[in-house]
């Protein structure tokens, strides 16, 4: 389990010569259920995730786990980015 922070993305925006970088953390509440679609809650795996999920302190909390809920976060990140263009030598 790794996803890279928002300074993360940050920096790498900005190695790759990006600048007047935005971002926005959205957050929601989604359901196993929801989350495993289209695999089948009772089937091999989604059990398997399932239990993973139940039976890993560190990643449950990770996730915020509760009442077959967790907290799915993504980021939206924008930045402008000008390239020069060399025509000749």
């Amino acid at each position: 389990m790794a996803a890279e922070s928002p300074e993360g993305w940050i920096k790498l925006l900005k190695d790759a010569g990006f600048y007047d970088i935005k971002y926005h953390i959205y957050e929601r509440r989604i359901s196993f259920a929801q989350w495993i679609y289209p695999v089948r809650e009772n089937s091999i795996e989604g059990l398997d995730s399932y239990n993973y999920i139940i039976n890993s302190g560190p990643f449950r909390d990770y996730i915020k786990w509760e009442n077959n809920t967790f907290l799915k976060k993504w980021i939206i990140i924008t930045g402008k980015n000008l390239k020069k263009i060399i025509i000749g030598h």
